[in-house]
Formats: C-alpha cells, structure tokens, sequence
C-alpha cells in the first residue's frame, strides 16, 4: 500500500502554503544526511532505487555531517527528501528533479531544483546561515570536503529561523502528518497504518528532537486524514505544474542547434551551458545575473551593468559572448566626450569623415550578419551619456519592422566619405548589435537621466560575497556558438508580440499600474515603452525561469527583476512627496500578493539614504 494521490496532493499544497520556510527543507535534509552517517544501513524511505549499503565517510568527529557530491550520506539525504520521482523511474522526469514543498505557491520556481540541487543547494544554503544569530547547522573550519555540526536551539529560536512570523495569510505551521506524507511519498506499506504511525516513522527516520517537532510542525489532529492505494501515486498529480508550464532540460543534452525549421529562441540546455561555462572559468555569477543580461539584450539592445568596482561588470559580458561565439569590442569611454564626435565620427579639415568607434562596429555587424556583435562601453558614465549618445539613444527607438527585418535609419546620414572613399553615411543600427555599458556609481560619474534609463535595462552587481570562491578545474564543454536568431526578439513592441496575451503581461501589467498609483503622487510614472519592455522581458524570461535563481537555489522572479531595472531608478529626489512614493511602495512590496522582495529590499535602501541624506536615490 502507498500514500494516495489525494492525500500527497492535499498535504504539497498545504505545505506550500504554511508558514514553512524553503530553509527548513534544507535543515531536513541535514537530519537524514546526520542518521545516515551514523547508520549506513539506515532503509530507505523509497526514493533511492534500492536500500543502499554503503561506508559512512570518516569525519573528524562523531556527529558530524559531510556535505558535496562525494558524501553518499548527503546525496542520499537528498534524493530521499526532494527526488520527484524514486530512483527507478529518475530517467524519464524531464522537469526539474528536486522539489521542496514548504513555501513553494509563493517562489517563482514553485519549489523545484535543479540538477545541481546537491552540489550547490542545501550545503550553499547552510553557509549563509553562519552570519545569522543562531545557527542550526554549524560549519567546521578547516575541513574539505566540508563538515557541519548539527546544534539544538530553543523552541523559540528554532521556530523563528525555520517558519515566517504568524499572519493572517500565513497562520498555520507545517503540519506534521502533511510532511511526513511527503517524506513517506515513495514508501511501500505493508500493513494499514495509522496517522500516528505515518507522523512517527517520519520523525524517528530523521532523529528529530521532540522540541523541534513542536516548534516547527502542528502535531496530528482530528482532521488530518491518511488515505492509501496500492499503486504508488505517479508525481505529476501531486506536484505543481513545472515553472513557466514548460519542461526543464538536463543539464547534461547538448543545445538543440538551429536548422532550418529549427527554434528562434535558445532552448533552456543553451543558457545552462553559458552558465556552466561562465562558471567553469573561476568566476561568480549569480545564476539570474547571467540569465537576465542575456534576456535584457535579447529585449533591448542597450544594458547597462551598474555597481561597485571589482564585481565583473566587464567580465560578464566578455564571457557570454565568449560562450556564444559573439565578436566583442572594447570601447573606453572618456570624461572629455561632450557630443557623439567619438563615438560616431567627425568631418576632418579635408573634408572626409573619421568614423568613431561605434560607428565602426555598426558597420562590422552589418558585414557579419550572420553573428551577434556587442560593443562594451567601458566606465561608461565618465562621461554625460545623454550626450556622446544622443543620436544613438533616438535611433534604438525609431527602429522598425520593413518585410520581417529590423531596419533604423542611418547613424550619421550627413557623412561624407572616409579618406578611403568608403561610405559612411548609410550605416545603420543593425539588429545584430547589442551595446552593453559597464558603470561604477559613486561621486566621480554622472547619473543617467530618464531618456537613457527608459532606453535601457540597468542590473546592478551590489552584492560582494568574499567568502565564495570559483572553482577554474570544473571541466566543462566548449560551448556551442548561437546563431543569430536566437539573440532577436520577436516584436518590437509589445503590440506586436506573438505572446501578448499571455497571462505573465496581465501580472505585469497589474503590477505596473498599481505602482503608476504610486508614482502618480510625484508625476514618475512609467509609460508605454516602460510597459512594453517589462512585459517582454518577463515574457522572453519564461522558458529560463528555472534558471532565474541564486546561486543557493533561491528563485528571483523576474518580474520583479524587471521593476527594479526599469521603475526604480526612476525615483529620485527629497521631501515629504519621495518619502510618501517609497513608503507606497515599500508596502505594496512587502504585504502584496504576491510580494517583490528584491524592489523592497532596493526601496528600503532608497529610504535609508533619504532619512541619512535627505536624498533618495537608487544609485550609491
């Protein structure tokens, strides 16, 4: 006899909704990874193909855990709690393979894990948690692979650290039969058990304390029902749809390259394999960092890469389109720029042109239309880019569809010839040409202004983990190039796009038009344009949603990616009108629903430099 399907249905849902973090899933994970050590011949719970007997990795003392993909006690602790399927049938799910029910209605990634969930999940995840005040699992110095020491807590600070506070939308714990349903999903059943039974197999499997149990789960009761079958319920019914509604890739298949009738758009296997390959050269990038300034360029052909010196804002975009086959160019900008003579070009005393540098790489792409070209605007702000761009800025948004193809009109259309003879006056934007500006934010560079922010999508590199090292011995295979299609997006507006009806425009629209209730206040609202590149980029970021994650697994949504790139940089200024527009939003991002936590964390920022200030700004 199994757990039926409508008692694992009920009991992901309710989880999914409870006051459970995703944190406490990982903690879980620990528990089983601590028993396994300590009994290598500990049954499985159903998940592994079969009950494995193997040697429990030497530590350096009793009690503790061995993380990494070379612990067969830590890889088996999470097969057994997150797997979607039981070893057996591992070969045929082709969506995400791990799944963490607590918490998951209200994560973009609706729960799933990827692959790499073992490697870089729930041990990741446990080393943030040394800064906090107290700390479930502690990290022993000096060892490699790395150990953990399981510490005990007091109700109230278990209870704190693994459940978000009490609310009237989040009011109940996890409870406890619900879990041990999930825990217990794979399990054959000999004889009928009780609920009592199910809830005690569950917390002598993971050794749990009794005082962990009452902080954390809400003990069995009257109402909780255990209903049985005897075939094993097939996951698809229990779990929720995979993000996006789409299959995740493995990411071990190669791209899908492009043929004649092949795909417009990279597949999924070929952003995994930009990240693996921007990650295999040493370097640390956030998952979503890499898959929102590809889908940014994808969008609009003008990124801007903002943030604190150091923090491979230049890297970035030499890697991908190392990883792409994308010729690159470097074009160092200049405080003394004060008009587009550098950038694109000036009339000599002979009477020929001198093309600029940008103007060259236009006329590069144009011959090599068969490659995406990025031209890097290196400190980019050392100069008024509203000035030394200005031509450019005004002919992104006058680009237009003519028989299928992107046209513009020409970037210099009053240019005499080059001292070669060569014509430059007809040299366009062409569509395989992105432009990507690297920007340090303090008191030596210029801010932007709204034309160049509603022209463009700003990703800030602010957070500086020095504790995290990359890893350059990882092999990785070298990379496939991408045709140019798959750089191009379909439509230009929004009005033209093939998805335009598709229900993450509603979520963005809604979005957007209550926080134009907000910017109304101080006449900041967004318009059309601002509307059609969030739709769009939220569109164009559906297929990649797994990928939409940090590098702990945490799903960053990107929606709310989007309104920090294009809706707050917006907002500036002093005085009771700015506070009241940050104090709008602040609360619509944190109580709505569902609720933005990367613009509220951004807004809280922008709040505290008001109060220090007097000053609010998105920047430094």
């Amino acid at each position: 006899m199994f757990i039926a399907e409508s008692t694992l249905k009920t009991a992901v849902t309710r989880l999914g909704v409870s006051r459970g973090r995703p944190r406490l899933g990982d903690y879980l994970i620990f528990r089983r990874a601590l028993v396994r050590t300590l009994n290598p011949k500990t049954p499985s719970n159903g998940a592994l193909a079969s009950a494995p007997v193997e040697a429990a990795w030497q530590t350096t003392r009793p009690g503790l855990v061995r993380t990494g993909t070379r612990s067969a006690p830590f890889v088996h602790a999470v097969e057994e709690f997150a797997a979607c399927v039981p070893g057996d049938e591992r070969a045929t799910w082709q969506r995400q393979p791990y799944f963490i029910p607590f918490g998951a209605p209200r994560a973009t990634g609706s729960g799933y894990k990827t692959k790499k969930f073992p490697s870089n999940g729930s041990d990741n995840t446990a080393g943030n948690w040394q800064t906090q005040p107290f700390t479930p699992v502690r990290l022993e110095l000096s060892t490699s692979p790395r150990e953990w020491e399981i510490v005990s807590g007091s109700s109230d600070e278990v209870e704190t650290f693994f459940l978000f506070p009490a609310s009237r939308e989040l009011a109940q714990k996890p409870r406890l039969l619900d879990v041990a349903c999930w825990w217990l999903r794979f399990f054959e059943f000999a004889d009928q058990p009780t609920e009592e039974d199910v809830a005690k197999r569950f917390i002598d499997d993971l050794d749990l304390p009794h005082t962990e149990v009452v902080a954390m789960f809400e003990p069995v009761g009257g109402d909780d029902v255990l209903e049985l079958r005897e075939m094993m319920a097939n996951p698809v019914t229990y779990l929720p749809p995979a993000p996006g509604g789409r299959v995740s890739p493995p990411r071990t298949s190669p791209p899908v390259m492009l043929s004649e009738d092949g795909p417009a758009v990279p597949p999924p296997e070929a952003m995994i394999e930009v990240i693996d390959y921007v990650e295999a050269q040493g370097f640390v990038f956030e998952p979503w960092q890499i898959a929102a300034y590809i889908t940014a360029l994808r969008t609009k052909p003008l990124v801007i890469l903002a943030g604190i010196s150091g923090t491979g804002k230049t890297k970035l975009p030499r890697l991908v389109a190392d990883a792409t086959g994308s010729p690159l160019s470097v074009l160092p900008v200049q405080p003394s720029w004060t008009d587009s003579s550098d950038v694109i070009g000036f009339e000599r005393l002979s009477g020929a042109f001198s093309p600029g540098r940008l103007l060259q790489a236009a006329a590069a792409a144009e011959e090599d239309a068969e490659h995406e070209h990025i031209l890097l605007l290196d400190e980019m702000n050392i100069a008024r880019v509203e000035y030394y761009l200005a031509e450019v800025l005004s002919t992104i948004e006058e680009r237009r569809l003519e028989n299928g193809a992107v046209v513009s009109s020409p970037l210099a259309p009053h240019a005499s010839p080059g001292e070669d003879g060569r014509e430059w006056g007809g040299v366009r934007l062409p569509p395989n040409l992105g432009l990507v500006g690297s920007v340090n934010m303090d008191e030596t560079t210029f801010g932007f202004s709204r034309k160049v922010l509603d022209r463009s999508f700003v990703i800030e590199f602010a957070t500086v983990e020095l504790g995290v090292v990359g890893d350059k011995s990882a092999e990785v295979r070298e990379p496939h190039p991408w045709p140019v299609q798959w750089w191009r997006s379909p439509s230009l507006t929004l009005a033209g796009h093939p998805d335009r009806a598709d229900s993450v425009v509603r979520d963005c629209i809604g979005a957007l038009s209550t926080i134009n209730e907000h910017l109304a206040i101080a006449q900041l609202q967004v318009g059309y344009r601002v509307r059609d590149e969030v739709a769009m980029f939220c569109l164009h970021a559906q297929p990649y949603v797994e990928l939409f994650v940090t590098r702990d697994e945490e799903p960053v949504d990107p929606l709310d990616l989007a309104i920090t790139m294009k809706v707050l940089p917006r907002i500036q200024g002093g005085g009771p009108t700015i506070r009241r527009v940050l104090a709008k939003l602040s609360e619509w991002a944190t109580t709505g629903t569902p609720a933005f936590p990367m613009s509220a964390a951004r807004i809280d920022i922008m709040q505290q430099r008001l109060d220090e200030n007097g000053y609010a700004s998105y920047w430094l």
